[in-house]
């Protein structure tokens, strides 16, 4: 399976992301943390999932969640409604999980 980013994903998705996950996710931990990337395919959806940990007993900035609202914004305008990001935090961990649409090119 061969993707080509113009194709199936606008650019500037991921890199806010990881920004913030070293940022408002690991940086603040003393002990650091790790980043997961799970890209996978499921029907015609490519699932594109970020997780990092993250601190609610944190004295650091919380954000204004300017990369999401960016981000949503991007992926609205590239696909309409057929893409979702969705972001929530529990356990100890933020997630952010972005459904794209997958055509397959024959």
């Amino acid at each position: 399976m061969i993707f080509r980013q113009t194709h199936w994903c606008p650019p500037l998705i991921l890199q806010p992301l990881l920004e913030n996950a070293v940022y408002h996710g690991i940086e603040p931990l003393s002990k650091g943390g790790t980043v997961t990337i799970q890209i996978y395919t499921e029907q015609n959806q490519v699932h594109l999932v970020l997780k990092n940990p993250c601190s609610t007993q944190s004295n650091h900035h919380q954000g204004n969640k300017m990369a999401l609202n960016n981000i949503k914004e991007r992926l609205t305008l590239h696909f309409d409604l057929e893409a979702s990001l969705k972001s929530k935090q529990a356990n100890g961990e933020y997630e952010v999980h972005i459904t794209l649409p997958y055509h397959r090119q024959t």
